[in-house]
């Protein structure tokens, strides 16, 4: 294995003299061919045997592992986990500002029945705190490069559903365990760490909402999803035992929101034990359907409105035009500095697109069609609720007619789409098996941040395409600190 010179690490915030994810790509492609075919088997096998993959008609589909992590330092892994949790506390705000502002609600549309759901069960008074909303932030924006916080981004909330937390963890010890500890970089004099474990912050937060609003620490934590999606349990499904092992004080299940029972105590039960808290894996859409086919969900309407369901109905307003309430500044004043500060520094201008004035990301009131028509370079349209990168259009990448044509979908289906700033989208470089070797290809990244009370976990994903996305043939890239 070549030996190379130490090189001293800096803080990433500053013209660093070394780029540790390009450090360790070129540790990666120095070894020989058979040595970088073992650690790609060993990689491989490790991501199936760990739980990284999807389910696809019942068959686990392995995900791409990057073989180069993504890594930051300690100051950047603190700004990061203040800046998610400010704008965590910006979306909590949010949904009061819904139920006490005609304005606001009008921008996050919901279908009927969603809407009955969501007056129903909305917690009474003015505390924000009443709604809990463990999220995964996605954000843009490479953490290595120089001015590396003036470029990042946050681009859209994840609420309900939240995908990557079985796949954060296990990525990162895979890559540290079959790739790292095959490099030498010992002579490097680099050491690194991993971020904090979202199902262990999930998990912290739903200890937390029992014993804040039930008043007892949780016993029972039922996880609901759709069961009849899966043969093999769905994320959910992979969850349940790393959170049964987290404490033996706290049983944790995971059913069907079509099971849970009323019993004779008024209580909510599942699989015969009383339930201190739900955490929900489906949208309200999903429940008006479900009793629209004649399921009976009394007892998961009993749960919400005794503020035993995570996230609560507050959830809901994962819509991508919840970014408006915090980047508008109709909205906006109602936030304290310190929150205004980030939104406008790290979230991006969105608009609920429809025919109106509003203003523009420099405060100009503009016609906001014709804006979206005239300033396609700056600007990417996406369905307001869609996921998986469905319906993106990024005008920098799109022709005029092709832009044309997605603003008049758009304008066909009025408030169903958003207007946001764009991101430059850039591609980074990294080490890819190609069956025979290991060779450097460019890849397009989005962070995924969990925010908790003590720590902040990173899902990162890379893809060909700009619009990142794993189940459309992205993957994974480990995150990681570098503590020296």
């Amino acid at each position: 294995m070549r030996k190379v010179p130490k090189r001293r690490v800096t803080d990433a915030a500053q013209s660093s003299p070394i780029n540790w994810s390009e450090r360790l790509s070129e540790l990666l492609l120095a070894l020989s061919a058979s040595e970088q075919a073992a650690i790609a088997e060993d990689v491989h096998r490790r991501a199936l045997a760990e739980g990284v993959w999807f389910e696809n008609n019942g068959v686990k589909t392995p995900i791409e592992l990057a073989f180069a992590p993504a890594l930051v330092d300690l100051s950047t892994r603190g700004y990061l986990h203040h800046t998610a949790w400010q704008v965590r506390t910006g979306l909590r705000h949010c949904v009061q500002m819904v139920a006490e502002n005609s304005r606001a609600a009008a921008l996050l549309p919901m279908e009927d029945g969603e809407r009955s759901w969501f007056e129903s069960y909305r917690q009474p008074g003015t505390q924000h705190g009443r709604q809990r909303l463990f999220c995964r932030l996605d954000a843009l924006g490479s953490l290595e490069a120089p001015g590396w916080r003036e470029r990042l981004r946050f681009i859209e909330a994840n609420i309900v559903g939240i995908g990557g937390m079985s796949y954060a963890p296990p990525a990162e010890r895979i890559i540290q365990e079959a790739v790292i500890a095959a490099l030498d970089t010992r002579a490097e004099d680099m050491e690194f760490d991993s971020n904090a474990d979202p199902r262990t912050l999930l998990f912290e937060e739903l200890i937390h909402h029992a014993q804040r609003h039930i008043g007892q620490p949780a016993a029972v934590i039922a996880l609901v999803d759709d069961q009849s999606l899966y043969t093999l349990g769905g994320e959910l499904g992979r969850l349940q035992p790393v959170l049964n092992a987290l404490s033996p004080d706290t049983r944790v299940l995971y059913c069907d929101p079509r099971d849970l029972e009323i019993d004779g105590q008024g209580h909510v039960v599942a699989d015969g034990q009383r339930v201190d808290v739900v955490y929900r894996f489906l949208q309200l859409a999903d429940f008006v359907e479900m009793e629209a086919n004649g399921a009976d969900l009394s007892a998961l309407r009993l749960a919400f409105s005794k503020n035993l369901v995570v996230p609560s109905v507050g959830g809901e307003l994962e819509h991508k035009s919840v970014f408006e309430l915090l980047t508008n500044p109709v909205f906006t004043d109602r936030f304290d500095a310190e929150l205004r500060t980030v939104l406008h520094d790290h979230v991006l201008w969105t608009r609920l697109l429809y025919g109106r004035e509003t203003t523009d990301p420099d405060g100009r009131t503009v016609d906001l069609v014709e804006y979206a028509r005239t300033e396609r370079r700056q600007l990417v349209i996406k369905p307001n609720r869609a996921a998986g990168g469905e319906g993106v259009v990024i005008g920098a990448l799109a022709s005029p007619s092709e832009w044309d044509d997605a603003v008049h979908t758009a304008m066909q289906q009025p408030q169903h789409y958003v207007l946001q700033q764009a991101v430059e989208p850039v591609a980074e470089a990294f080490p890819v098996w190609n069956g025979t070797q290991m060779q450097m290809e460019p890849r397009y990244c989005a962070a995924g941040l969990f925010p908790g009370r003590r720590g902040l976990g990173v899902f990162t994903r890379f893809a060909a395409s700009p619009v990142v996305n794993i189940q459309n043939g992205g993957g994974i890239v480990a995150s990681l600190v570098a503590v020296r």
